[in-house]
């Protein structure tokens, strides 16, 4: 229907979403114009067809449908698998190099910086086999994404500048010498692991215009060992910045304090021990429970603070002294 494109398309559009991005497809039954279907995903509703209706949906007393109960149907699993079709064309056409987008997964522990100016200013990537990079697909000005390893995107810069090249000999002075005016720069340690690669290949990519998201992004996807990612689709895109909320994978029940939790608290603490004063990427560093999480069973954010790894773990005559005031490691 031309005025009301969306009427009918219910039940085809909510099953490839959950194709795409996982969830529920959920079935409502809607007075006076009968039944309808959306999509549950991390516990949220996402109903792209809710515009043919006029007024807001109820969906508190929606059933949960399974997939194949859906396409049993022989018309719409037919009418299905013409959509389909038609959508995954439009996902998966490569993209013009304007267009690509990135993301580059950062290790929290080494991100140094403050909540008001994080450094991500500066993401190399070593490999052992040429090349390091794709830099076919990088231009000036592509939006890049940081996210936590196993954790949410927190934030988003600007591609300005790369250089590749190769090293040999365990000699990573030349990548080094690139990262000038960062932290990285002084991470011995991240140098010596690279160095021990003997010999490879190198990119140094500079970023700006780093902005912190008001909320994270969670992916729908992982990134299977990779660094860095190319959205050089649309499906890519959409799998990769679809959420607002965490999925529950990564919001564990036990010890383990929740990822988008875990970041809150580091860039609450500007990346600084609050026992000690030391901070990323100079020492490692954990969350800990300042009351035991043995005593408490929650992971509240007010009882959790950034500690490096000797404090977190009870060594030194600073953490002693944390224990005498009432703290505990988490």
């Amino acid at each position: 229907m031309p005025a009301n494109p969306s009427y009918g398309q219910c039940a085809i559009t909510a099953l490839k979403i959950q194709e795409l991005l996982g969830g529920e497809v959920l079935r409502i039954d809607i007075p006076g114009s009968g039944s309808h279907y959306a999509n549950r995903i991390n516990g949220g509703i996402v109903d792209l067809t809710a515009d043919q209706f006029p007024g807001p949906i109820d969906y508190s007393g929606a059933e949960v449908r399974d997939r194949q109960q859906i396409l049993s149907n022989a018309t719409t699993a037919m009418r299905y698998a013409t959509f389909a079709q038609a959508v995954d064309a439009d996902l998966d056409a490569v993209l013009p190099l304007a267009d690509i987008e990135h993301v580059a997964i950062r290790d929290a522990r080494y991100v140094a910086g403050t909540d008001e100016r994080p450094e991500v200013g500066v993401f190399v990537q070593t490999r052992t086999r040429p090349p390091a990079f794709n830099v076919a697909k990088l231009a000036v000005g592509q939006r890049v994404w940081m996210k936590w390893n196993s954790g949410p995107i927190v934030a988003v810069s600007e591609l300005l500048s790369w250089h590749a090249g190769e090293f040999a000999a365990a000699n990573v002075n030349d990548a080094r010498g690139r990262c000038v005016g960062t932290s990285l720069f002084g991470l011995d340690a991240y140098w010596k692991a690279v160095a021990i690669k003997r010999a490879g290949a190198y990119c140094v990519l500079r970023l700006t215009n780093e902005a912190w998201l008001d909320a994270p992004v969670w992916a729908a996807t992982r990134s299977f060992g990779s660094s860095w990612i190319y959205l050089d689709t649309l499906r890519k895109k959409v799998q990769w910045l679809a959420f607002a909320s965490a999925p529950s994978r990564e919001t564990p029940e036990g010890r383990a304090t929740p990822a988008g939790l875990r970041f809150k608290v580091l860039r609450r603490d500007g990346f600084t021990c609050q026992y000690c004063g030391r901070k990323a990427p100079e020492v490692e560093l954990h969350v800990d429970h300042r009351v035991p999480w043995s005593k408490v069973k929650t992971h509240d954010i007010d009882n959790l603070v950034a500690a490096c790894r000797e404090c977190n773990l009870g060594k030194g005559t600073t953490r002693a002294a944390a224990h005498d005031l009432g703290t505990d490691s988490g």
